[in-house]
């Protein structure tokens, strides 16, 4: 099994501005750069800033559990392990003060991969 993350297009075209604006940012800046040729449509505002990544709740075989987290999950199952560390993976992005896209992962069992329907999905497939 293998754990697979896909995005709508839109999204897809906003990662290389983020990555651009990590890499060019200090922890002064204020404003965000895109540098992509294609503008992204998130449906996200300063009002409304926030990313919601659905998971179906399902994980790949983990291995090495004890080298991660101080060995919290050493004994874990591999769902509970992948919960930690997409909580970790958007808590890093969310603690950057500059940040304006907040995001955050909910667990949703019906969660599919379908590039039509708006929705950012974590599934696990075989």
């Amino acid at each position: 099994m293998r754990s697979k993350l896909e995005c709508p297009k839109q999204f897809s075209r906003l990662v290389p501005g983020l990555c651009g604006y990590l890499l060019l940012s200090s922890s002064a800046a204020s404003a965000f750069v895109h540098i992509h040729q294609l503008k992204p449509h998130l449906a996200i505002s300063p009002s409304n800033p926030t990313v919601d990544f659905l998971w179906n709740g399902e994980a790949p075989e983990l291995s090495e559990k004890d080298g991660v987290f101080e060995g919290a999950f050493a004994d874990a199952s591999d769902e509970d392990l992948m919960e930690a560390l997409l909580s970790e993976a958007v808590n890093a992005w969310n603690r950057v003060e500059t940040a304006y896209v907040e995001l955050q992962v909910s667990e949703n069992t019906g969660a599919t991969l379908d590039e039509n329907d708006e929705d950012f999905a974590i599934v696990v497939d075989e």
